[in-house]
């Protein structure tokens, strides 16, 4: 009788061992731990912190997502950096993860869909892509981009001004439970003496198995 008691004693506090683990690695660091794990992997200023975002990788695992600015110039001072507490390590998200930060899970199977920005300006231009991405470890894993870009020579030997932005919306299209990604893409076009010429078009791509997009 004492052994069987003791044992159910042991799997008790086991399981609570487990369970308070789980609950420390899953509990989001301060700005502190976060400041001193990135001191130990890089000899570069720390950044200025946002807001933790909350998301969960290919492997299930807890880790957040911050936007940043970096003592940089100004084209490379936007960016995002990855926290995992459970490695207790913080690193820089590679490209083309840089800002405006948006966490879903599509499908709900319990890994993330990260929609981000990056776009790169100067000189009346700017460039870069949407992007929606998982991560498989620190690594983002593109499943779907669209490119944006605005250039304008306002002279009259130059074409003028054209552009391609991009907007979207995430609705369940075609009624299976599976949120999907409603596109508008607006095209500009105009000329140095004239008017600006306008064209949408609307992309309906749904999210299906093997994490990729079907239009």
């Amino acid at each position: 009788m004492n052994h069987l008691f003791l044992n159910r004693v042991l799997v008790l506090v086991t399981s609570a061992f487990l369970c308070l683990s789980s609950a420390r690695a899953e509990t989001p660091p301060s700005q502190e731990m976060i400041a001193t794990w990135w001191k130990a992997k890089s000899k570069e200023e720390v950044p200025t912190l946002g807001d933790l975002i909350e998301v969960r990788l290919r492997s299930k695992e807890v880790a957040y997502l911050i936007e940043v600015a970096f003592n940089r110039g100004r084209y490379d001072m936007f960016r995002t950096v990855m926290v995992r507490p459970r490695l207790r390590e913080v690193r820089e998200v590679d490209e083309p993860v840089a800002t405006d930060i948006k966490v879903y899970d599509l499908d709900r199977n319990g890994v993330s869909e990260v929609v981000a920005k990056m776009i790169s300006s100067g000189g009346g231009t700017y460039r870069g892509v949407h992007v929606v991405v998982q991560f498989d470890e620190w690594s983002p894993v593109v499943l779907y981009e669209s490119e944006v870009e605005r250039t304008c020579e306002p002279t009259d030997s130059s074409p003028g001004c054209s552009s391609r932005d991009v907007s979207w919306k995430f609705v369940d299209i075609n009624g299976d439970g599976t949120i999907d990604l409603l596109e508008t893409v607006t095209m500009q076009e105009t000329p140095p003496k004239g008017r600006t010429i306008t064209k949408k078009e609307t992309h309906k791509l749904l999210f299906r198995k093997h994490d990729m997009f079907v239009e």
